[in-house]
């Protein structure tokens, strides 16, 4: 609830940074006198507030917290620069793209929490423990130790790894092979967590806890590969916050410069916020998020899942293609054919 939250926030705040950019366009025409400027006014205001704050608040915890010059502070620093010298169109322009690609990436951050989700989601809440007098109880899944009986009625969720040890049916493990059709089980077959008892009673010893099953493990892989950055991504962050730095040194070694060739202070700190505006990285900053979401967004319309933009960038260098036998190059679904 929490990070559906944050996105929903970032993606409002973005609505309103570009309806006052919209705002600010509108009073350079067809407006005129009072009303553009009253039409202007606010949506700059708009813009600062919605687009800026956000990105300062960022920037300062970055500061604070790593000790990090990033390119949020640079892109304030030159919105806040380009206001103070009489230029805040400008500043709100940066604000605006800036947001975009903020939001963007969040909603790429946000569709690998929802992968996650998902998989949590295929976890019973409880299980029909099965006690040595034979007596039946509702308990927590998460409380399962190995060596437990559990009792699976059809249409259960398997609550833990384990083993048939009483009982035959059919188990529905595409969720967790891929699978497509009923797996038979009988006294000694091994069950997974998640997947689903179609018909028949069946007893499972348990074998792993929570905490190491097959789930658990999925869950574990699923992170470790979103986490991961694809090789522009990590250039890209590598790259912002040094050259964060340079533009920063630059700005304040112009305004030197300019105040100690003899032009007044007002003047000197004009050339170096334009120097700050100029270099501002508005198209390093969108452009490896939109890429990469373009394509994973594209990829998925077409049925093609990435773990990340790692995986993508690494399909370039693949040359050879393994699929499984259900699910990949096929719909996974049986229909009759011939009677």
């Amino acid at each position: 609830m929490g990070k559906a939250f944050e996105i929903d926030r970032s993606f409002v705040l973005t609505v309103l940074t570009v309806a006052g950019m919209l705002l600010a366009i509108l009073a350079l025409w067809p407006l005129q006198g009072a009303a553009a400027a009253y039409f202007s006014l606010a949506g700059l205001l708009l813009v600062y507030l919605a687009g800026g704050l956000p990105a300062a608040w960022r920037a300062a915890a970055t500061l604070w917290e790593e000790r990090i010059l990033d390119i949020d502070l640079l892109m304030v620093v030159a919105a806040v620069a380009a206001a103070a010298v009489g230029a805040p169109f400008e500043g709100a322009v940066l604000l605006t793209l800036f947001s975009i690609s903020t939001t963007l990436e969040e909603r790429a951050l946000g569709r690998a929490r929802r992968a996650i989700e998902a998989l949590m989601e295929l976890r019973p809440e409880t299980a029909l423990r099965k006690a040595p007098d034979e007596s039946v109880s509702e308990v927590p899944a998460a409380d399962l130790q190995v060596d437990d009986v559990v009792v699976l009625r059809p249409g259960a969720r398997v609550p833990a790894d384990g083993v048939i040890v009483s009982g035959r049916g059919s188990l529905d493990e595409a969720h967790i092979t891929g699978e497509s059709m009923p797996v038979a089980k009988q006294p000694g077959a091994p069950v997974f967590e998640a997947t689903v008892n179609l018909d028949g009673v069946l007893e499972m010893a348990v074998t792993k806890t929570i905490e190491e099953s097959t789930v658990a493990r999925m869950i574990a892989l699923v992170t470790e590969a979103q986490a991961a950055k694809a090789p522009s991504e990590r250039f890209s962050a590598w790259f912002g916050q040094r050259y964060t730095v340079a533009v920063m040194v630059g700005a304040v070694l112009a305004f030197a410069a300019f105040y100690w060739l003899g032009r007044d202070w007002e003047e000197a700190l004009y050339r170096s916020a334009t120097l700050l505006v100029a270099a501002s990285p508005c198209a390093i900053v969108i452009s490896v998020p939109a890429a990469i979401l373009s394509a994973l967004s594209a990829a998925a319309r077409g049925g093609v899942l990435f773990k990340g933009g790692a995986a993508l960038e690494t399909l370039a260098a693949v040359d050879t293609f393994a699929f499984d036998k259900t699910g990949t190059l096929t719909t996974g679904r049986a229909s009759i054919t011939k009677v």
